[in-house]
């Protein structure tokens, strides 16, 4: 190597230890079948990313609903059966330091649900048909 040596008595380690402060603002809207969430950004220097848990009793029992950091501050829960849910947030420097839960908000997903339409339908000329749709396989038609 040619240049500058560096010995590394010379090199010091900061080590930051000091967790980002929580996110705020967080909204949990429901959707079908799914939740979305939105919260302020995080602003720190050493900002990395979220994690998100998802709880089915308030202010406790939360699980990591994601599998690797959220790098922007919204996510979509998908594929949720019926159930109230319950979500914080937490944000993550790069040194690996969580910050504490956000606030608490919570929402039950919309169900898609079989709709039931009446219909009235022309069977040939003289033959009508009102019901839900689809109609049954064995309907029997004036």
């Amino acid at each position: 190597m040619t240049g500058k040596q560096i010995n590394v008595d010379d090199v010091l380690v900061i080590w930051n230890s000091v967790p980002p402060l929580e996110p705020t603002g967080l909204v949990a809207t429901p959707g079908i079948e799914q939740v979305t969430l939105d919260w302020d950004d995080n602003t720190e220097r050493d900002f990395n990313g979220y994690n998100v848990y998802r709880g089915l009793t308030s202010g406790s029992g939360y699980t990591k609903a994601n599998g690797s950091l959220v790098a922007t501050s919204n996510y979509t829960d998908a594929g949720l059966p019926d159930a109230t849910y319950y979500y914080v947030v937490t944000a993550v420097d790069l040194g690996s330091n969580e910050s504490g839960y956000s606030n608490e908000d919570n929402t039950t997903p919309l169900v898609e649900k079989a709709r039931s339409i009446s219909v009235a339908a022309e069977v040939g000329m003289q033959s009508r048909y009102t019901g839900s749709f689809p109609p049954p396989l064995e309907q029997e038609f004036d």
